[in-house]
């Protein structure tokens, strides 16, 4: 039995429009404003042996979507808009063709096919792909149709290829925006040794139509007709540099580029004042210095380092050449940068170390010095700080005793008295001075009057509480 649901209005399913079913074969749900599929929609469909969902507007869809296919042979969800995928269920492990094509996919996880150990044809042409994970394709034993072209593609690792290149018959990976450098050079290898396995639709047979991208001075090339000097022209070893040169020993250190191709380095050097062996030490791709030991002192050395490929030959990474056969080795190159030095002598070596040692007592002086000030510095600061905190805490109390120490009867005695004792100095509200001159009246306050005898009284050694007002008005 079939169904045919083409352009209709359904926008969601779930597992109740399907139970009236159960013997149905083959489903197509076509150019419909398919949006949402519920959990399990399809799982009463145990016969089901084709499924078609394309051309909808899918964009994305649950782990448990498709459970219950037990029987499911092909599914199509091309032309939807799919932007990411979740690991398909192995209810799905019978599954051999699968349609992804013209979807929204930028990136694929690397368990998403993990459970579809049966697809004999993958189509993921029209994505968004910019990159593939190197294991994406290894559980899929029995792949021989795979389809990338017009994605994003830049590099393809060789481990995506070696994970089926023995039985994929068919993999189309035109029109995508090959990177035409050394990054690539494993793809290039690989496209090489297997011209019969391509097919497209712009080129014929054995001719696919891997267009380069960049550089931009290869643009628009194919691949296969870029030599391998060609595309491995920018330089391996980017800088080169000596360091900590001493009579018996140096330092050589060195930027490579990120290059897949590059599987190593060997680092070569000999005596250039006689005739001396070239002495090698292979180095992995991780590397970036080598100590070069049992140097002769006060002696120019030629120092190289070169980036290794998979196809190197095994005499570049023996022990030690003679110049001649190593004379590959001993020059600048795209894969090679080579620098001379001369190590010290025994007596220059002596001078550098006593120097050294000076200039570390020196500059261990200085250090000293800046630090003692910074110390004394910050010492007086404190001190300072903690003085005139005190002096304000004096102040404070002495203002509190003057309140607590006053009887107000004391007070208000003394300034009677003192104004009583006192008025003879005042006529018509002005204060006469000694020589009879009249000053213009002054009017204070009896706080302050009484703080002031205080204070007097205080400074004279007598007792506020039994001071009198006239042993005040004569203080």
């Amino acid at each position: 039995m079939d169904l045919y649901l083409t352009d209709t209005n359904v926008s969601f399913l779930s597992s109740e429009e399907f139970r009236i079913y159960p013997k149905l074969h083959r489903l197509v749900i076509k150019r419909n404003p398919l949006k949402t599929i519920g959990s399990g929609a399809f799982s009463p469909l145990l016969n089901l042996n084709l499924l078609d969902l394309s051309e909808n507007d899918i964009e994305n869809f649950k782990h448990d979507t498709f459970s219950g296919l037990n029987q499911l042979k092909s599914l199509n969800l091309s032309h939807n808009r799919i932007k990411s995928l979740t690991s398909f269920p192995h209810h799905l492990s019978g599954l051999q063709d699968l349609d992804l094509s013209y979807n929204q996919l930028s990136s694929l996880l690397p368990d998403a096919l993990i459970h579809l150990v049966a697809v004999v044809s993958l189509r993921l042409r029209g994505n968004w792909i910019t990159n593939l994970p190197p294991d994406l394709f290894g559980p899929l034993a029995r792949l021989s149709v795979l389809d990338l072209s017009h994605n994003f593609i830049e590099t393809i690792p060789s481990t995506v290829l070696r994970n089926f290149e023995t039985r994929i018959t068919t993999l189309r990976l035109e029109e995508n925006p090959l990177s035409c450098d050394c990054d690539n050079k494993d793809f290039w290898d690989w496209l090489q040794s297997h011209p019969k396995i391509f097919s497209t639709s712009s080129a014929g047979p054995g001719e696919p139509n891997f267009i380069c991208e960049r550089p931009e001075e290869l643009r628009g090339r194919l691949i296969l007709q870029v030599d391998l000097p060609t595309l491995c022209s920018s330089p391996a070893i980017l800088k080169l540099a000596i360091q900590d040169v001493r009579p018996s020993s140096a330092v050589v250190s060195w930027q490579g580029r990120n290059n897949s191709g590059m599987h190593g380095y060997v680092v070569a050097y000999h005596a250039l004042n006689y005739n001396d062996v070239v002495k090698t030490h292979p180095l992995p791709a991780t590397s970036r210095f080598y100590l070069l030991p049992d140097l002769q002192s006060d002696t120019p050395y030629l120092v190289c380092v070169r980036g290794l490929s998979n196809e190197e030959n095994t005499n570049v990474t023996t022990s030690s050449l003679t110049t001649r056969s190593a004379g590959s080795l001993l020059k600048d190159s795209p894969i090679s940068k080579c620098a001379q030095i001369r190590t010290l002598g025994d007596d220059e070596h002596e001078k550098v170390s006593i120097l050294h040692r000076r200039l570390g007592v020196l500059v261990g002086a200085v250090v000293g010095a800046v630090v003692f000030i910074i110390f004394v510095t910050t010492l007086a600061c404190v001190k300072v700080r903690k003085r005139r905190r005190f002096r304000q805490q004096q102040n404070g109390k002495v203002d509190h005793r003057v309140g607590d120490a006053l009887p107000q009867t004391t007070a208000v005695g003394t300034l009677g008295g003192f104004h009583q004792n006192n008025h003879h100095h005042y006529s018509h509200g002005h204060l006469r001075n000694g020589n009879g001159t009249q000053s213009p009246p002054r009017h204070l306050s009896p706080d302050f009057l009484t703080y002031r005898h205080y204070s007097l009284a205080t400074e004279t050694g007598l007792h506020p509480s039994v001071t009198t007002t006239t042993e005040l008005e004569h203080l």
